[in-house]
C-alpha cells in the first residue's frame, strides 16, 4: 500500500470522531494509528497525514486552548509525592505552582521536583533536576521551579513528583501546579 491508499487508512480509522464535541477524536486514538508508522520513504504520505490530523486537533506543540488544569498534591515532611501522570497519548507542559502551609514555618523550606521517568528498558528512574525555592512564608509562589529551566514537558510516560527537605513546624503543605496539554 503506498500513497494515497496508505494516507486514508488512517482518516478511515478515525472517520466516526470529529474535531471537537462529544466525539472528538482522543490523543490516545491518534497515538493507537500513528505509532506503529515507520519513519521511511514509503510512508511519506502516511506522516503527512498524521502531522495533519495533529495539527487539526491542535497537537501541534503549542498549549490547546481550554486545556489548562490545576494539579493538587499534600506532602509531608521529607517525602516525595506524585503530583500528576499524564494520560497516554497526552504531553503536557508544566507553567507554574503554588503552595500554602498549614502553618507559617520556623525556617524556610525547600521544595526539589523530580520526574519519574519509564525508561525504554522498562525500569523505573528519578531525574532529580535539582531545582528548589525557599520559602519562609505561610503561602508563596514556586515560580523558581519553572522559570529559571527551559520549557518543562512531561508525557505518558513520566510522573511529576515533589519533594520537601523539612517541614519547619507545619504538618502538611498544599501545592498546585498549573499545567497546560500541548499534545
Amino acid at each position: 500500500m503506498r500513497g494515497i491508499d496508505v494516507a486514508s487508512s488512517i482518516l478511515d480509522q478515525l472517520n466516526t470522531r470529529t474535531l471537537g464535541g462529544s466525539d472528538a477524536v482522543t490523543a490516545s486514538q491518534i497515538v493507537s494509528q500513528s505509532n506503529p508508522v515507520h519513519i521511511q520513504d514509503t510512508n511519506q504520505d502516511m506522516m503527512e497525514t498524521i502531522t495533519l490530523v495533529n495539527a487539526a486537533t491542535l497537537r501541534d506543540g503549542s498549549p490547546i486552548p481550554a486545556t489548562g488544569q490545576a494539579f493538587n498534591v499534600r506532602i509531608g515532611d521529607n517525602s516525595r509525592s506524585p503530583w500528576f501522570t499524564p494520560a497516554a497519548g497526552e504531553t503536557w507542559l508544566l507553567m507554574g505552582a503554588s503552595m500554602f502551609a498549614d502553618a507559617p514555618p520556623s525556617a524556610g523550606f525547600a521544595f526539589t521536583l523530580y520526574y519519574l521517568v519509564n525508561d525504554q528498558d522498562g525500569v523505573a528512574r528519578i531525574l532529580d533536576m535539582g531545582q528548589s525555592k525557599s520559602i519562609t512564608t505561610q503561602g508563596g509562589t514556586l515560580g523558581a521551579m519553572f522559570t529559571n529551566l527551559p520549557p518543562q514537558y512531561v508525557d505518558e510516560n513520566m510522573q511529576v513528583q515533589l519533594a520537601v527537605d523539612n517541614m519547619r513546624g507545619t504538618t502538611y503543605i498544599d501545592v498546585t501546579m498549573y499545567a497546560m496539554r500541548v499534545r
